[in-house]
């Protein structure tokens, strides 16, 4: 397979040859059941997310505005691809290793893609200048963050819960002056939503403490991104 192919080129082995990082041994350790639950709670997100996409965007297209319907189709565009990646990737078993190796890179990439995602409806609903300084940082970290799970996957996952939250107040200082000339209503969801993305956090860390805390994150995820996706609609 040509991408896992890739994969090796940057080191990475299942075997242990020439290896960097021994993926297979890093994979949560998952019970079926909990892939099960983990897959059919971002298969409901990916449901829900075609759903508010098309209420978002066609509220956009009545804007006639070019720049709100671009920031709109970027946040829907990552809201699919990050609930469709995370369906595959804990739907697929072990006996799928490869593969599943494959998706686990893709999964974990497509979060750093929503964050811009997420930043993208508001930066581009009222642009002033900090927040396209605040927005281009975020590019900047999320390419960075990219980078370096692709080449020291186990190495970066140590901190790429702090980094993840780090870009996401990024992204909440994004808009810069433009969140006073917002909705205040949207500006109010689209906080909640992130401190509820925080809550979402903890159980993340929990995940390999204690049984079935990813699909309780996988929950708390799914209703953020819904509380953020009512925020844009609001705009």
């Amino acid at each position: 397979m040509w991408l896992y192919s890739i994969v090796r080129t940057f080191g990475f082995s299942i075997e242990g040859e020439m290896k960097m990082i021994d993926l297979m041994s890093d994979l949560p350790p998952y019970s079926q059941g909990e892939e099960i639950c983990n897959a059919l709670s971002h298969f409901t997100g990916f449901c829900f997310s075609l759903h508010w996409s098309k209420n978002i965007i066609n509220k956009a297209k009545k804007e006639n505005c070019k720049n709100i319907l671009l920031g709109r189709s970027i946040f829907c565009i990552t809201m699919i691809f990050t609930f469709l990646n995370s369906t595959i990737y804990h739907g697929l078993t072990k006996e799928m290793m490869k593969i599943k190796i494959i998706f686990r890179y893709i999964d974990h990439t497509s979060v750093f893609l929503h964050l811009i995602g997420t930043a993208s409806p508001f930066v581009l609903q009222i642009i002033h200048p900090t927040s396209v300084i605040s927005f281009i940082l975020v590019w900047v970290f999320v390419f960075v963050g990219i980078i370096a799970k692709i080449i020291s996957f186990d190495t970066f996952e140590k901190i790429s819960t702090y980094y993840y939250v780090s870009i996401g107040f990024i992204v909440a200082a994004s808009p810069g002056k433009g969140w006073f000339e917002m909705n205040s209503k949207a500006v109010k969801w689209f906080f909640i939503g992130s401190f509820t993305h925080l809550l979402g956090v903890y159980f993340y860390s929990l995940t390999e403490k204690i049984r079935y805390t990813h699909f309780v994150f996988h929950i708390i995820s799914t209703v953020a991104i819904g509380m953020h996706t009512y925020s844009i609609g609001l705009l």
